[in-house]
């Protein structure tokens, strides 16, 4: 792999590098090589991974970069940002075991930190006997919704990997996600998948349970607009923790459909926790054929309510039994029994939203060279895209004022189609334009963030082709 693979502006690039090692070998470390992992933008399936559906993303140019260096030591690593003020350097003992090396801080060395569990995950018998030095920078704008924190905790896994022979990137992917859990949110494994290993020029449809990744060009003459609502995506900090509440909710619904296919009480031992295991356990050949039960559940319940239909002893044996997260924690913060989850609308959003991410690889695996047929295709696409923002805004709730604002802007610009993307209130929206346009709708989208009092246009408005995955150079 070298820069002129992964960026459009290879040059500008290879300073960022030059300064990353020259920081490294000023502090008397050997340099060994880098490590990188790009974010990624989400073109269609929203908050389907963790519920068992595919989902289709691109990898993007942005990235975190780490430059690896060593020197004579006991195996002490230290991790290092390029702007130490906004981002303090840390440090660990190798030789510890990962679950005590990795632990929410409230920093972004815990994603660094849960890399190493990855790592350590990935050869249990990981550590150095050296010192090991970590000097990074990261282009993923935070807060977006393009996936910072995974890309930062992939790439962390790859430089912890760097002394391997070879690593099994759609392996190391499932240990990523994993261990991302345990300092952070409950996530369905989508931005470790698409960060380590994305295809150049690609859309990637990925599939879980087990993973599986393929892969579909990314038409010709399509460009991928990523655009800022300038409002951050903060889905796993605040009162609301919305985005473990979006969870919580789902599998709510997905044990109300289980105790009323089978007839059985939900018992604790009970696994399915997925609305796919659902569609599943119902039989149904389409995620679509279940629109109609999810159509029949309650609209909303409080916990209590939700308890005695689940037949459990009280809200707390609940939220032990149903509501834990793979770090042993509760998905709700704040409870109490009067807490009211949205249950119909979720689920409706996840059965019609995986339906539709569904016809949109079958329509971009058969792009057509006839130009009509073509222009039919590119408005299905378009079509798909536009109806997945809807249901994102109506039945997940997770788009906002913010987000609807610069979604008209980028549709009166020249996008002919516009979604959020990520998991929603705030963060980046993704659109496509055509590429004859790109010039004019970079200029429009300029002016509109100009107005909004935004001087660093890079830093909320890109356009990017599919880029590649994760790695070493």
């Amino acid at each position: 792999m070298d820069l002129t693979q992964i960026y459009s502006n290879p040059e500008s690039q290879q300073q960022r590098y030059a300064a990353l090692k020259t920081e490294l070998e000023s502090q008397g470390y050997a340099f060994v090589r880098y490590a990188r992992a790009p974010g990624r933008v989400n073109l269609i399936s929203e908050h389907t991974d963790y519920n068992g559906y595919q989902v289709s993303p691109i990898a993007i140019e942005n990235d975190f970069v780490f430059a690896i260096g060593t020197k004579a030591g006991s195996g002490i690593v230290t991790i290092q940002h390029m702007d130490p003020s906004e981002h303090p350097t840390d440090s660990f003992d190798s030789c510890e075991s990962a679950a005590s090396i990795a632990h929410p801080n409230g920093e972004w060395s815990q994603y660094v930190r849960a890399g190493f569990h990855a790592a350590r995950t990935y050869n249990e018998n990981l550590s150095y006997e050296f010192d090991l030095l970590l000097v990074g920078s990261g282009t993923v704008p935070l807060g977006s919704g393009l996936s910072s924190s995974s890309a930062l905790t992939c790439c962390s896994a790859l430089a912890f990997l760097a002394f391997e022979n070879e690593v099994d990137k759609v392996k190391l992917a499932q240990m990523v996600a994993k261990s991302e859990a345990t300092v952070a949110i409950e996530g369905g494994g989508m931005d470790q998948a698409i960060s380590l290993n994305a295809e150049l020029g690609k859309v990637a449809v990925i599939k879980f349970n087990p993973l599986s990744l393929s892969f579909v060009k990314l038409p010709e003459g399509i460009r991928v607009a990523v655009f800022s609502s300038m409002k951050d995506s903060k889905k796993a900090t605040g009162d609301s923790n919305f985005y473990n509440t979006r969870v919580a909710e789902c599998r709510a619904g997905c044990a109300l459909l289980y105790q009323k296919y089978t007839k059985q009480e939900f018992a604790s031992n009970v696994k399915i926790n997925m609305c796919a295991d659902i569609q599943t356990l119902y039989g149904k050949k389409s995620p679509s054929q279940m629109l109609s039960e999810s159509e029949e559940l309650p609209e909303k319940l409080s916990l209590k309510q939700l308890a005695e239909q689940l037949h459990y002893k009280s809200v707390d044996e609940l939220m032990n039994s149903l509501f834990t997260t793979q770090a042993g924690g509760i998905l709700l913060k704040n409870y109490t029994d009067k807490t009211q989850l949205t249950i119909q609308k979720r689920l409706n959003h996840v059965y019609s939203e995986a339906f539709r991410a569904q016809m949109f690889e079958r329509v971009l695996s058969n792009i057509s060279d006839d130009d009509h047929e073509r222009l039919h295709q590119l408005s299905a696409i378009s079509n798909f895209m536009k109806e997945s923002h809807v249901s994102c805004k109506d039945d997940y709730e997770c788009s906002c004022q913010e987000l609807e604002e610069v979604i008209r802007a980028a549709t009166n610009s020249g996008a002919f189609c516009a979604r959020l993307t990520g998991a929603g209130m705030g963060g980046f929206a993704v659109g496509l334009i055509h590429a004859q346009d790109d010039e004019e709708f970079m200029a429009k989208m300029t002016a509109f963030y100009k107005s909004k009092g935004i001087k660093n246009i890079e830093d909320v408005l890109f356009l990017t082709d599919a880029g590649i995955g994760g790695g070493y150079l």
